[in-house]
């Protein structure tokens, strides 16, 4: 009976993050981080959950390179 609870607490908690930065992928926010919180609250009941965590953090962090490498180019074309 506890489980349960707590699995559905976990639910409705995760599914409100997800669906709040689902939300801030348009309107002002840090949307991509908090779907990340998400799924990591959600995570701790369902292995789905865990799944499309460890692929949101590979797509993060694979931005993430792809956006400083571009900044550090553009700042040695400035510099010239």
């Amino acid at each position: 009976m506890v489980r349960s609870s707590k699995r559905v607490a976990v639910l409705v908690l995760g599914g409100a993050l997800v669906v709040a930065g689902l939300a801030m992928l348009v309107l002002p926010g840090p949307g991509f981080l908090v779907i990340i919180g998400g799924l990591a609250v959600l995570a701790t009941e369902f292995a789905w959950a865990a799944y499309l965590l460890d692929n949101a953090r590979r797509q993060y962090k694979r931005a993430e390179r792809a956006t400083r490498q571009k900044l550090a180019r553009r700042s040695k074309t400035r510099v010239r």
